[in-house]
């Protein structure tokens, strides 16, 4: 972790991230986590901070039912073709002011994001 009395930036990153629990599995290539991608892109906004919904969007709490992991991570890429797919989408939007925006960020990010938000149900 020292290298003549430096503490390394990754070194650093791998300690803080494994003092919150932090899975690699569930982060992207730069080490950020699902869950603060989860809050950087947004996501609070209409899901809440928990995923458990809002006004804005639905509750994440089940989507393991309905997702694979490689799947969520292509709808956060471009959600629209998923409702010709997905019916019970449609008849979840209807309910909630706000789309589903297309997030613009690394195939590994939206991976680590789909690995947070698989993982809420089980963490609540």
């Amino acid at each position: 972790m020292l290298d003549n009395g430096i503490v390394r930036p990754h070194a650093l990153l791998l300690a803080v991230c494994l003092a919150a629990g932090c899975s690699p599995a569930a982060d992207g290539a730069d080490g950020v986590s699902g869950e603060l991608l989860f809050r950087r892109q947004g996501c609070t906004q209409c899901h809440g901070t928990a995923g458990s919904g809002g006004s804005l969007g639905p509750p994440l709490l089940d989507v393991e039912r309905h997702w694979t992991r490689e799947e969520l991570a292509r709808y956060f890429a471009d959600p629209r073709p998923f409702f010709d797919r997905k019916p019970h989408l449609g008849e979840i939007s209807k309910r909630y002011a706000s789309r589903m925006p297309a997030f613009s960020t690394a195939e590994d990010e939206r991976l680590a994001l789909a690995d947070y938000v698989l993982g809420l149900s089980s963490s609540n």
